[in-house]
């Protein structure tokens, strides 16, 4: 539908307005919350981090920490914004304290772990937000995207709910 600016009626004013809940997380005891949309600025320093390493592979993760890590900080200040993700940020790179330590400072920062906490939680915010497919897509043999919609083992798509106008344009 194309709105004519001419529209005087304020029952005929479109509303643009998207109201929408924060993705909302938990992790060590603490609730976050992410915004469902990124702001440009965070989508293309996100994207950038993104397109230099494969998070899948954690092994390279692992073997090249220090490099991936302020690559890991930026994708968590970009998908939780404000405190909150900058609270993430830092306990990617929080040393890891012993008992008595953590014992004469109960506030110290504890480590966020790679593995179980830092890429699930990226993951989970990506697949949110729409940014990354739960199953990857396959080309048929004549390189059609022809029944590739089906999700195996019960999984949802990223653009699950979307009406087909809306499906169609986020291909």
């Amino acid at each position: 539908m194309i709105y004519d600016v001419a529209m005087t009626s304020p029952a005929a004013t479109p509303d643009f307005t998207v109201s929408v809940e924060p993705i909302v997380f938990r992790c060590d005891g603490r609730e976050y919350k992410a915004p469902r949309t990124i702001n440009p600025l965070n989508l293309k320093s996100m994207l950038g981090a993104v397109s230099k390493v494969n998070f899948d592979d954690v092994n390279y993760l692992m073997e090249h920490f220090e490099e991936v890590t302020p690559l890991i900080q930026t994708v968590l200040k970009a998908l939780v914004p404000g405190p909150g993700g900058q609270y993430l940020a830092d306990r990617v790179a929080a040393p890891v304290l012993g008992e008595d330590e953590l014992e004469a400072n109960p506030d110290a920062l504890r480590p966020l772990d790679l593995v179980k906490q830092a890429l699930p939680i990226m993951a989970y915010l990506l697949e949110e937000l729409g940014l990354r497919p739960t199953t990857p897509s396959s080309v048929s043999s004549d390189g059609s995207m022809a029944d590739t919609t089906a999700i195996p083992n019960g999984g949802t798509s990223s653009t699950a709910g979307l009406s087909l106008m809306e499906s169609d344009s986020a291909s």
